[in-house]
């Protein structure tokens, strides 16, 4: 991200393209916000999430239902990008597993899956045959990108308008300010792993049960232990929606490695020190 991002600096480009060696995960670069800020902008993990449900489910031929329908993703993904998906796109948000293989495994099950993608930039569309498939990604993004900038025509005599790959989400979804990811190594090695996470899950529903008016567990959760947050106002300075009240965070194992994990993030500054 910081190389890519640096190129698209000296380059003045409009968009930077990411891929890992075997081509099956991507990240882009929204290079237009250097007219607002001093530098590129990432556009990966929550917005990369939210910029292809935002394409697949526009694009999506799910009919005969009330939703347009449904993208699978990691258990890490934001409250934000749930509400996002759900409120903006008419689409449904199943929060699966860790792992890619899960991730669309779970798609390609459902008849009315349309992508599945991983925070870490895996994604696999129904159009592509769930193909893991980071080029296929990046070339849909800058497809609906042209497609954008072709509608947006100025006014005569006004310049031209481009639209960058952030533009498409047009300010509605809601990110989190803070986040924070501790792994913690089990000294035993991985035949330890399971009591540590589950003393660590222990720890964690006794606190939903201490503070049950801010904490609460997730209802439907499928990798560890998922907490919602409804942050009090005393410890929130700067407080414009119900959604700067909300953080999250959720207790899980490695699947490969003797680690727990704690990741939390909030909406607000602050937040995820409560």
């Amino acid at each position: 991200e910081y190389h890519s991002s640096n190129k698209a600096v000296a380059s003045v480009v409009d968009v930077g393209v990411m891929l890992d060696t075997d081509v099956d995960r991507c990240g882009l670069v929204d290079g237009t916000t250097m007219s607002s800020s001093s530098r590129p902008e990432p556009v990966n993990k929550n917005r990369l999430v939210a910029l292809c449900a935002k394409v697949a489910l526009e694009q999506s031929t799910v009919t005969g239902k009330d939703m347009t329908g449904t993208v699978v993703t990691d258990s890490v993904t934001s409250s934000g990008v749930t509400k996002y998906i759900r409120h903006e796109l008419n689409g449904v948000h199943d929060r699966y597993k860790m792992g890619y293989r899960n991730v669309i495994d779970r798609a390609a099950s459902n008849t009315d899956a349309v992508l599945a993608i991983e925070t870490s930039g895996h994604s696999a569309w129904r159009d592509n045959s769930f193909v893991d498939d980071g080029c296929y990604t990046a070339a849909k993004l800058l497809g609906r990108l042209a497609r954008e900038r072709r509608k947006k025509k100025p006014y005569q005599g006004e310049p031209k308008k481009i639209a960058g790959l952030l533009d498409l989400l047009a300010g509605k979804l809601d990110e989190p300010k803070e986040s924070i990811k501790v792994r913690m190594t089990v000294n035993g090695g991985l035949p330890d792993v399971p009591d540590a996470f589950q003393r660590l899950q222990e720890t964690l529903r006794q606190c939903c049960v201490d503070n049950d008016t801010h904490w609460n567990m997730e209802r439907i959760n499928h990798d560890g232990l998922r907490c919602a947050v409804t942050l009090p106002t005393n410890i929130i300075d700067d407080v414009n929606s119900a959604a700067d009240k909300e953080a999250w965070l959720i207790v899980r194992s490695s699947l490969h490695e003797p680690v727990v994990s704690i990741q939390t993030e909030s909406n607000s500054l602050g937040g995820t020190s409560y």
